[in-house]
Protein backbone atom coordinates (compact mmCIF):
# COMPACT_ATOMS: atom_id res chain seq x y z
CA UNK A 1 0.00 0.00 0.00
CA UNK A 2 2.67 2.31 0.99
CA UNK A 3 4.35 1.82 -2.56
CA UNK A 4 1.06 3.59 -4.47
CA UNK A 5 1.21 6.76 -5.82
CA UNK A 6 -1.22 9.54 -4.91
CA UNK A 7 -4.26 9.48 -2.95
CA UNK A 8 -6.25 6.48 -2.74
CA UNK A 9 -10.15 6.12 -1.33
CA UNK A 10 -11.76 2.44 -1.01
CA UNK A 11 -15.23 2.77 -0.62
CA UNK A 12 -17.83 0.38 1.02
CA UNK A 13 -21.34 1.27 0.64
CA UNK A 14 -24.35 0.20 2.40
CA UNK A 15 -22.47 -2.16 4.79
CA UNK A 16 -25.36 -2.96 6.59
CA UNK A 17 -27.24 -4.50 3.45
CA UNK A 18 -24.26 -6.72 3.07
CA UNK A 19 -25.91 -9.49 4.81
CA UNK A 20 -26.26 -10.81 8.89
CA UNK A 21 -24.17 -9.44 11.75
CA UNK A 22 -22.33 -12.78 11.74
CA UNK A 23 -21.23 -12.29 7.87
CA UNK A 24 -20.13 -8.73 8.68
CA UNK A 25 -17.99 -9.86 11.85
CA UNK A 26 -15.19 -10.17 9.86
CA UNK A 27 -14.90 -7.07 7.88
CA UNK A 28 -15.48 -5.50 11.17
CA UNK A 29 -12.69 -6.62 12.28
CA UNK A 30 -10.26 -5.25 9.88
CA UNK A 31 -11.77 -1.93 9.38
CA UNK A 32 -10.97 -2.20 13.75
CA UNK A 33 -7.69 -3.45 13.92
CA UNK A 34 -4.31 -1.97 14.20
CA UNK A 35 -3.53 -2.75 10.92
CA UNK A 36 -5.98 -0.18 9.46
CA UNK A 37 -5.56 2.46 12.22
CA UNK A 38 -1.63 2.77 11.34
CA UNK A 39 -2.93 2.78 7.01
CA UNK A 40 -0.69 5.54 5.09
CA UNK A 41 -2.01 9.12 4.96
CA UNK A 42 -2.84 8.40 1.20
CA UNK A 43 -4.93 5.79 1.74
CA UNK A 44 -8.65 5.87 3.38
CA UNK A 45 -11.35 4.29 3.33
CA UNK A 46 -14.76 5.44 2.88
CA UNK A 47 -17.80 3.58 4.55
CA UNK A 48 -21.73 3.94 4.69
CA UNK A 49 -24.16 2.33 6.90
CA UNK A 50 -27.14 2.41 8.57
CA UNK A 51 -26.65 2.51 12.83
CA UNK A 52 -27.20 -1.09 13.18
CA UNK A 53 -26.09 -2.50 16.62
CA UNK A 54 -23.07 -4.50 15.71
CA UNK A 55 -21.72 -1.75 13.25
CA UNK A 56 -22.18 0.80 15.79
CA UNK A 57 -20.60 -1.30 18.27
CA UNK A 58 -17.77 -1.99 16.50
CA UNK A 59 -16.86 1.74 14.43
CA UNK A 60 -17.78 3.60 17.24
CA UNK A 61 -16.08 2.94 19.81
CA UNK A 62 -12.63 2.77 17.07
CA UNK A 63 -10.27 5.96 17.74
CA UNK A 64 -8.78 5.68 14.57
CA UNK A 65 -13.08 5.82 12.80
CA UNK A 66 -14.23 9.39 12.22
CA UNK A 67 -18.47 9.39 12.27
CA UNK A 68 -20.11 11.65 10.42
CA UNK A 69 -24.09 11.51 10.89
CA UNK A 70 -26.15 12.61 8.03
CA UNK A 71 -28.59 14.55 10.59
CA UNK A 72 -25.37 17.07 10.93
CA UNK A 73 -25.40 17.45 7.08
CA UNK A 74 -26.35 20.86 6.20
CA UNK A 75 -29.86 20.01 4.31
CA UNK A 76 -28.39 22.75 1.52
CA UNK A 77 -25.27 20.95 0.54
CA UNK A 78 -27.71 17.37 0.38
CA UNK A 79 -30.26 19.81 -1.87
CA UNK A 80 -27.96 20.72 -4.22
CA UNK A 81 -26.82 16.92 -4.75
CA UNK A 82 -30.22 15.39 -4.91
CA UNK A 83 -30.95 18.48 -7.76
CA UNK A 84 -27.71 17.18 -9.81
CA UNK A 85 -29.57 13.58 -9.49
CA UNK A 86 -33.05 14.40 -9.98
CA UNK A 87 -31.38 16.65 -13.19
CA UNK A 88 -29.94 13.57 -14.35
CA UNK A 89 -33.05 11.26 -14.00
CA UNK A 90 -35.77 13.49 -15.43
CA UNK A 91 -34.59 16.33 -16.77
CA UNK A 92 -34.98 15.30 -20.37
CA UNK A 93 -38.85 14.55 -20.08
CA UNK A 94 -41.31 16.67 -21.15
CA UNK A 95 -42.81 19.15 -18.87
CA UNK A 96 -40.01 18.54 -16.59
CA UNK A 97 -38.25 22.07 -16.47
CA UNK A 98 -36.06 23.76 -13.40
CA UNK A 99 -38.99 24.41 -11.30
CA UNK A 100 -40.04 21.13 -11.35
CA UNK A 101 -36.21 19.48 -10.42
CA UNK A 102 -36.65 21.99 -7.72
CA UNK A 103 -39.77 21.07 -6.17
CA UNK A 104 -38.68 17.57 -6.21
CA UNK A 105 -35.10 18.30 -4.63
CA UNK A 106 -36.80 20.67 -1.99
CA UNK A 107 -39.77 17.89 -1.56
CA UNK A 108 -37.20 15.16 -0.91
CA UNK A 109 -36.13 17.41 2.22
CA UNK A 110 -32.57 15.79 2.00
CA UNK A 111 -33.73 11.57 1.34
CA UNK A 112 -32.37 10.46 -1.68
CA UNK A 113 -33.97 7.53 -1.50
CA UNK A 114 -37.44 9.62 -2.23
CA UNK A 115 -35.87 11.35 -4.55
CA UNK A 116 -35.28 8.35 -6.89
CA UNK A 117 -38.51 7.17 -5.85
CA UNK A 118 -39.90 10.50 -6.91
CA UNK A 119 -37.75 10.04 -10.31
CA UNK A 120 -39.65 6.53 -10.60
CA UNK A 121 -42.74 7.35 -10.27
CA UNK A 122 -42.50 10.30 -12.95
CA UNK A 123 -41.03 8.17 -15.50
CA UNK A 124 -44.18 7.49 -18.09
CA UNK A 125 -44.22 3.59 -17.38
CA UNK A 126 -47.99 3.06 -17.89
CA UNK A 127 -50.80 4.30 -20.15
CA UNK A 128 -53.75 7.05 -19.13
CA UNK A 129 -51.32 9.75 -17.07
CA UNK A 130 -49.14 12.67 -18.69
CA UNK A 131 -45.68 12.94 -16.76
CA UNK A 132 -47.01 16.44 -15.87
CA UNK A 133 -49.30 14.56 -14.21
CA UNK A 134 -47.35 12.06 -12.30
CA UNK A 135 -45.26 14.54 -11.36
CA UNK A 136 -48.02 16.73 -9.91
CA UNK A 137 -49.41 13.49 -7.98
CA UNK A 138 -45.33 13.17 -6.57
CA UNK A 139 -45.17 16.28 -5.48
CA UNK A 140 -48.43 16.61 -3.83
CA UNK A 141 -48.15 13.22 -1.51
CA UNK A 142 -48.97 13.81 1.96
CA UNK A 143 -47.13 11.69 4.94
CA UNK A 144 -50.55 12.61 7.52
CA UNK A 145 -51.92 9.73 10.23
CA UNK A 146 -47.98 9.59 11.26
CA UNK A 147 -46.26 8.02 8.51
CA UNK A 148 -43.51 9.62 6.74
CA UNK A 149 -43.30 11.05 3.26
CA UNK A 150 -40.78 8.02 2.11
CA UNK A 151 -43.63 5.48 3.66
CA UNK A 152 -46.42 7.88 1.11
CA UNK A 153 -44.69 7.17 -1.60
CA UNK A 154 -43.95 3.68 -1.46
CA UNK A 155 -47.71 2.68 -0.63
CA UNK A 156 -48.70 5.15 -3.66
CA UNK A 157 -46.43 3.33 -5.95
CA UNK A 158 -47.99 0.02 -4.54
CA UNK A 159 -51.13 1.05 -5.20
CA UNK A 160 -50.36 2.34 -8.95
CA UNK A 161 -49.00 -1.50 -9.94
CA UNK A 162 -50.66 -3.88 -7.01
CA UNK A 163 -54.87 -4.27 -6.89
CA UNK A 164 -56.20 -4.24 -3.00
CA UNK A 165 -58.39 -7.08 -4.39
CA UNK A 166 -57.93 -10.70 -2.38
CA UNK A 167 -56.09 -12.53 -5.30
CA UNK A 168 -53.53 -9.97 -6.57
CA UNK A 169 -53.01 -8.63 -2.83
CA UNK A 170 -52.57 -12.58 -1.67
CA UNK A 171 -49.75 -12.98 -4.53
CA UNK A 172 -47.93 -9.80 -3.65
CA UNK A 173 -47.59 -10.85 0.36
CA UNK A 174 -46.39 -14.69 -1.01
CA UNK A 175 -44.21 -13.55 -3.49
CA UNK A 176 -42.34 -10.74 -1.63
CA UNK A 177 -42.11 -13.08 1.44
CA UNK A 178 -40.49 -15.33 -0.48
CA UNK A 179 -37.96 -12.25 -1.77
CA UNK A 180 -37.68 -11.26 1.59
CA UNK A 181 -37.10 -14.66 3.73
CA UNK A 182 -34.32 -16.25 1.40
CA UNK A 183 -31.22 -16.30 2.99
CA UNK A 184 -29.25 -15.20 -0.42
CA UNK A 185 -30.86 -12.73 -3.09
CA UNK A 186 -31.96 -14.96 -6.51
CA UNK A 187 -32.57 -14.54 -9.48
CA UNK A 188 -36.21 -14.13 -10.96
CA UNK A 189 -36.20 -17.84 -12.21
CA UNK A 190 -34.44 -19.51 -9.92
CA UNK A 191 -37.70 -18.01 -7.30
CA UNK A 192 -40.13 -19.38 -9.91
CA UNK A 193 -38.11 -22.72 -10.01
CA UNK A 194 -38.49 -22.79 -5.93
CA UNK A 195 -42.25 -21.61 -6.32
CA UNK A 196 -43.24 -24.83 -8.07
CA UNK A 197 -42.50 -26.44 -5.13
CA UNK A 198 -44.33 -25.07 -2.51
CA UNK A 199 -47.09 -26.69 -0.88
CA UNK A 200 -50.08 -25.68 -2.09
CA UNK A 201 -50.77 -25.45 -5.75
CA UNK A 202 -52.29 -22.25 -5.48
CA UNK A 203 -48.67 -20.39 -4.68
CA UNK A 204 -47.35 -22.57 -7.69
CA UNK A 205 -47.42 -19.64 -10.60
CA UNK A 206 -44.73 -17.34 -12.39
CA UNK A 207 -43.74 -14.95 -10.01
CA UNK A 208 -43.17 -12.38 -12.57
CA UNK A 209 -46.98 -11.69 -12.38
CA UNK A 210 -46.04 -9.45 -8.99
CA UNK A 211 -42.73 -8.90 -9.59
CA UNK A 212 -42.94 -7.10 -13.06
CA UNK A 213 -44.22 -4.45 -11.46
CA UNK A 214 -41.60 -3.88 -8.66
CA UNK A 215 -38.94 -2.56 -10.60
CA UNK A 216 -39.08 0.79 -8.70
CA UNK A 217 -38.02 -0.62 -5.50
CA UNK A 218 -36.49 -3.80 -7.04
CA UNK A 219 -33.61 -5.03 -8.76
CA UNK A 220 -33.87 -7.95 -11.02
CA UNK A 221 -36.73 -7.10 -12.84
CA UNK A 222 -35.88 -6.40 -15.73
CA UNK A 223 -32.75 -7.89 -15.82
CA UNK A 224 -33.94 -11.60 -14.91
CA UNK A 225 -30.20 -12.79 -14.82
CA UNK A 226 -29.83 -10.15 -11.43
CA UNK A 227 -30.93 -10.97 -8.13
CA UNK A 228 -33.93 -9.65 -6.72
CA UNK A 229 -33.54 -7.66 -3.98
CA UNK A 230 -35.11 -4.11 -2.46
CA UNK A 231 -33.05 -1.02 -3.61
CA UNK A 232 -32.80 0.25 -0.30
CA UNK A 233 -33.25 -1.23 2.90
CA UNK A 234 -35.99 1.18 3.86
CA UNK A 235 -38.49 -1.05 1.66
CA UNK A 236 -37.99 -4.08 4.08
CA UNK A 237 -38.35 -2.13 6.73
CA UNK A 238 -41.78 -0.66 5.56
CA UNK A 239 -42.96 -3.84 4.69
CA UNK A 240 -42.25 -5.49 7.66
CA UNK A 241 -44.04 -3.24 9.64
CA UNK A 242 -47.82 -3.45 9.66
CA UNK A 243 -48.24 -0.20 11.17
CA UNK A 244 -46.37 1.06 8.11
CA UNK A 245 -47.77 -0.55 5.15
CA UNK A 246 -51.04 -1.58 6.20
CA UNK A 247 -52.24 -3.94 3.43
CA UNK A 248 -49.31 -4.35 2.13
CA UNK A 249 -47.60 -5.72 4.87
CA UNK A 250 -45.10 -8.74 5.16
CA UNK A 251 -45.77 -11.35 7.42
CA UNK A 252 -42.19 -12.74 8.12
CA UNK A 253 -42.32 -15.00 11.24
CA UNK A 254 -42.95 -18.61 9.27
CA UNK A 255 -40.63 -19.98 7.16
CA UNK A 256 -42.65 -23.04 6.09
CA UNK A 257 -43.09 -22.62 2.22
CA UNK A 258 -39.21 -22.21 2.17
CA UNK A 259 -38.59 -25.31 4.44
CA UNK A 260 -41.11 -27.31 2.42
CA UNK A 261 -39.88 -26.16 -1.21
CA UNK A 262 -36.38 -26.58 -0.34
CA UNK A 263 -36.45 -30.24 1.16
CA UNK A 264 -38.48 -30.98 -1.98
CA UNK A 265 -35.75 -29.55 -4.34
CA UNK A 266 -33.36 -32.28 -2.30
CA UNK A 267 -35.83 -35.07 -2.24
CA UNK A 268 -35.89 -34.75 -6.35
CA UNK A 269 -33.30 -33.48 -7.44
CA UNK A 270 -30.33 -35.85 -5.86
CA UNK A 271 -28.56 -38.20 -7.50
CA UNK A 272 -24.94 -40.57 -6.75
CA UNK A 273 -22.29 -38.79 -8.50
CA UNK A 274 -24.53 -35.99 -9.46
CA UNK A 275 -21.24 -34.28 -11.65
CA UNK A 276 -20.73 -37.71 -13.15
CA UNK A 277 -17.17 -37.65 -12.04
CA UNK A 278 -15.35 -40.60 -13.59
CA UNK A 279 -13.48 -41.32 -10.15
CA UNK A 280 -14.06 -41.44 -6.49
CA UNK A 281 -10.45 -41.72 -5.89
CA UNK A 282 -9.65 -37.63 -6.87
CA UNK A 283 -9.82 -34.45 -5.02
CA UNK A 284 -12.40 -31.82 -5.78
CA UNK A 285 -9.02 -30.21 -6.37
CA UNK A 286 -7.71 -32.82 -9.13
CA UNK A 287 -11.03 -32.66 -11.21
CA UNK A 288 -10.83 -31.10 -14.24
CA UNK A 289 -13.72 -28.74 -15.52
CA UNK A 290 -15.12 -29.32 -12.02
CA UNK A 291 -16.39 -25.94 -11.85
CA UNK A 292 -17.92 -26.20 -14.93
CA UNK A 293 -19.75 -29.56 -14.37
CA UNK A 294 -21.10 -28.20 -11.16
CA UNK A 295 -22.94 -25.42 -13.12
CA UNK A 296 -23.91 -27.57 -15.44
CA UNK A 297 -25.21 -30.35 -12.85
CA UNK A 298 -25.92 -28.27 -9.71
CA UNK A 299 -28.39 -25.55 -10.79
CA UNK A 300 -28.86 -22.77 -8.76
CA UNK A 301 -32.56 -24.00 -7.04
CA UNK A 302 -30.62 -26.99 -5.60
CA UNK A 303 -27.68 -25.29 -4.66
CA UNK A 304 -29.30 -22.37 -2.38
CA UNK A 305 -31.36 -25.81 -1.18
CA UNK A 306 -28.61 -27.55 -0.51
CA UNK A 307 -27.07 -24.69 1.89
CA UNK A 308 -30.16 -23.21 3.54
CA UNK A 309 -32.63 -26.41 3.93
CA UNK A 310 -31.75 -26.38 7.38
CA UNK A 311 -31.34 -22.45 8.27
CA UNK A 312 -35.37 -22.55 6.68
CA UNK A 313 -36.40 -25.41 8.72
CA UNK A 314 -34.78 -24.01 12.09
CA UNK A 315 -37.15 -20.94 11.72
CA UNK A 316 -40.57 -23.03 11.18
CA UNK A 317 -42.82 -23.90 13.78
CA UNK A 318 -42.93 -27.97 14.38
CA UNK A 319 -45.43 -29.37 11.38
CA UNK A 320 -46.21 -33.13 10.82
CA UNK A 321 -46.38 -32.81 6.98
CA UNK A 322 -43.06 -30.96 7.18
CA UNK A 323 -41.19 -33.30 10.05
CA UNK A 324 -42.52 -36.44 7.13
CA UNK A 325 -40.62 -34.82 4.33
CA UNK A 326 -37.66 -34.24 6.56
CA UNK A 327 -37.30 -37.61 7.84
CA UNK A 328 -38.22 -39.26 3.64
CA UNK A 329 -34.93 -36.79 2.97
CA UNK A 330 -32.78 -37.64 6.25
CA UNK A 331 -34.00 -41.39 6.11
CA UNK A 332 -32.87 -42.55 2.98
CA UNK A 333 -29.40 -42.30 0.66
CA UNK A 334 -30.34 -38.90 -0.52
CA UNK A 335 -28.76 -37.63 2.57
CA UNK A 336 -25.34 -39.13 1.40
CA UNK A 337 -26.00 -37.45 -2.14
CA UNK A 338 -26.32 -34.32 -0.31
CA UNK A 339 -23.42 -34.60 1.55
CA UNK A 340 -21.70 -35.41 -2.04
CA UNK A 341 -23.10 -32.19 -3.16
CA UNK A 342 -22.21 -30.08 -0.19
CA UNK A 343 -18.43 -31.81 -0.84
CA UNK A 344 -18.42 -30.07 -4.47
CA UNK A 345 -19.71 -26.96 -3.39
CA UNK A 346 -17.01 -26.55 -0.55
CA UNK A 347 -19.36 -26.65 2.41
CA UNK A 348 -18.87 -30.09 3.74
CA UNK A 349 -18.20 -28.78 6.74
CA UNK A 350 -21.62 -26.67 7.69
CA UNK A 351 -23.29 -30.39 7.11
CA UNK A 352 -22.73 -31.24 10.76
CA UNK A 353 -24.58 -27.82 12.24
CA UNK A 354 -27.40 -28.29 9.51
CA UNK A 355 -28.50 -31.89 10.91
CA UNK A 356 -27.49 -30.49 14.70
CA UNK A 357 -30.24 -28.12 14.16
CA UNK A 358 -32.46 -30.97 12.29
CA UNK A 359 -32.11 -33.22 15.26
CA UNK A 360 -33.48 -30.41 17.74
CA UNK A 361 -36.31 -29.41 15.47
CA UNK A 362 -37.58 -32.83 15.51
CA UNK A 363 -37.51 -33.24 18.90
Amino acid sequence: VGAIVGNVVVVIDALDESGTAMSRRHILSLLTSTEAAHLPANFRILLTSRPLPDIEYALGNSQHVLKTCLDDVPLESAESDIRLFVTKEVGHLKDIGSTEIDQIAQKANGLFEWARLACEFVRPSKAGHTVKERFDNAVTLQSGEGKTLLDATYISILESGIPTSPVPLSRFCSVMRQVLMVMEPLPMKTLSLMRMHFPSKEDRYDISVILEFMAPVLSGISDHSTPVRPLHASFYDFLTDRSRSGVYFVDMSDSYNQSFASLKILCINLKFNICGLESSYFSNAEVADLQKKKAQNILPHLSYSCRFWAQHLWRTAFDSRLARLVNTFIGSERLLFWLETMSLLDLVGNAADALACTAKWLL
